[in-house]
């Protein structure tokens, strides 16, 4: 099945897919997200099955300098002679974040294509079916050589899931699930 380049929790036993290229704020959403009370299955790739289940992905998640400053409690702390593990980039187990919190195999209930933009006021807004598809497509790994084939499964994907677009805002609004349907 696809695997899509995006972030993802559990909300309400249904997948909450954040589908986005590099510095758009998956990390940083997926985190709150889970801070929040759902449970994790990746900040970086979002594996579909032929049936379209989401597997969990959960490896510890990367988090920018950008966004240290809302997780100061993730910080990581090693006992190491120099601490130029952690000068670039956090790399933190879902643990850190809040115990028994790695999700279970789910279908995807939303997909969001979030987009950071300092200032902006947070919003969700629907995207239609068709534009959440072109999106997805976008942001599967792969797509261009096996588009004939991945193309109905994406389809699948995003006829069983609300599309939505927020604009950029601050995280306590941005990091909480939309409403189920």
């Amino acid at each position: 099945g696809p695997v899509c380049h995006a972030g993802g929790v559990v909300h309400d036993g249904r997948g909450l897919m954040l589908a986005a290229d590099q510095e758009a704020g998956k990390t940083t959403l997926t985190a709150g997200l889970v801070r929040a009370g759902c449970d994790y299955l990746s900040d970086e790739a979002m594996a579909f099955d032929a049936a379209g289940v989401i597997t969990p992905f959960p490896k510890p998640l990367s988090i920018d300098p950008g966004s240290w400053h809302l997780f100061p409690e993730l910080e990581p702390h090693a006992d190491l002679p120099s601490s130029a593990y952690k000068d670039d980039q956090w790399q933190v187990p879902v643990e850190a974040i809040r115990a028994n919190a790695v999700g279970v195999a789910c279908q995807a209930g939303w997909i969001v294509f979030p987009r950071y933009e300092a200032g902006a006021p947070t919003a969700l807004e629907p995207v239609h079916r068709a534009e959440a598809l072109i999106e997805l497509a976008r942001n599967t790994f792969h797509f261009a050589d096996r588009s004939g084939e991945l193309l109905d499964q994406l389809a699948d994907i995003v006829r069983d899931a609300a599309g939505h677009r927020p604009g950029g805002g601050p995280l306590a609004a941005a990091a909480r699930p939309p409403r189920s349907r």
